[in-house]
């Protein structure tokens, strides 16, 4: 007779084949883990090699302008971001400079504490999504289409004295529930090439300008001495030299006077052209560009201004032409050595090189 017993169900078989099936899920998580890993991994490391790229550049900066300069078109060219901005506060040590190279959609002037007071402290990055009718208060109307920031503070964060705006078109390329190691540290080596910019400026300024006059000092003039005018003040353009000596009157000037007679000469000169400070009473100035015969009426202008400080002057002045390229040593000694006849002629007048007419 046929078995019509029903087969037994084999239970240790099923076990295996969910056990098995629970495995294979689990792998898969896992390899999806490992692979989403590996993907910021690799995305992280393509990010702090940009990263690092740009701190090279920001080294290699020579002055705070520069510096902000390499950092707006680092982050904008590698960064792929769609709105790069500065705010400066115009009340910080930061002001003392000019960012002539800057835009004015490259950097805005905040006024003093305005950082604080529209919310940016206690923490060095803040991640802003914009939503509809939500903006920060600082964007201007070409950011209108914005929908995520990131603010990265300069300096300390009880005062900063700026702040890096990034902006984005994408919703979640700055969203709040992110880390911000990278950005803090950016803030970190921005700050620090700023603040090291300024230190050595300062420092470079101390030691070639004279406290007291605000002249340049010899040694900032020397190491160019023995150029070509052209060098210094470009092809085919006329150079005028003038050595000053504040006629000695029963003694040498004080510091005071000596300072006066700087800010009489510096206002009678434009800002390109230069006034160097020669020992304790002489000054050499520099004016490239000048039209037929105003170094000669410059120079008058000088021996006026000072005689209402109770001071004459001696001046020899040189001019180069526009056909000639000395070296600047051999036009600074063709104007000490006019100057040195002023003196002997008895002081309080300009005597030009080229033209051996006693003037004035």
């Amino acid at each position: 007779m046929p078995d019509n017993k029903t087969p037994t169900h084999d239970s240790s078989t099923d076990f295996e084949v969910r056990r098995l099936h629970t495995m294979a899920s689990s792998h898969r998580e896992l390899k999806d883990y490992v692979d989403y890993i590996t993907q910021h991994l690799e995305e992280n490391e393509r990010l702090f090699a940009r990263l690092f790229a740009l701190e090279a550049r920001l080294l290699k900066a020579n002055d705070p302008e520069d510096v902000c300069l390499a950092l707006l078109r680092g982050l904008r060219a590698d960064f792929e971001l769609d709105m790069v901005r500065l705010w400066f506060d115009r009340a910080s040590f930061i002001s003392q400079y000019s960012f002539h190279g800057l835009s004015p959609e490259d950097l805005v002037w905040v006024e003093k504490n305005e950082i604080s007071e529209v919310g940016l402290s206690h923490q060095a990055v803040w991640l802003v999504q914009l939503g509809k009718g939500e903006r920060f208060v600082w964007l201007e109307k070409q950011d209108a289409k914005l929908k995520s920031m990131a603010l990265i503070l300069l300096g300390p964060i009880e005062r900063p004295y700026g702040v890096i705006g990034l902006g984005s078109l994408n919703d979640t390329r700055f969203d709040p529930e992110q880390g911000t190691d990278f950005l803090q540290h950016l803030a970190q080596v921005c700050s620090l090439m700023l603040e090291n910019t300024v230190s050595r400026e300062r420092l470079s300024r101390l030691m070639v300008k004279d406290r007291n006059s605000g002249a340049h000092k010899q040694r900032f003039f020397q190491p160019y001495s023995h150029q070509p005018l052209s060098q210094w003040f470009g092809r085919n353009i006329p150079v005028a030299c003038f050595c000053i000596a504040v006629d000695e009157r029963g003694g040498s000037c004080g510091n005071d006077t000596r300072q006066a007679i700087a800010q009489s000469i510096t206002s009678l000169i434009r800002h390109q052209d230069l006034l160097i400070c020669k020992g304790k009473e002489d000054f050499i100035v520099f004016l490239a560009g000048l039209r037929p015969m105003q170094d000669v009426d410059t120079a008058e202008a000088m021996m006026d201004a000072c005689l209402t400080l109770h001071v004459s002057l001696s001046i020899g002045a040189s001019l180069s032409s526009c056909d000639e390229d000395p070296l600047i040593v051999d036009l600074l000694a063709r104007a000490e050595k006019a100057m040195q006849q002023a003196i002997k002629a008895g002081g309080a007048r300009v005597i030009c090189a080229t033209v051996d007419d006693l003037l004035g």
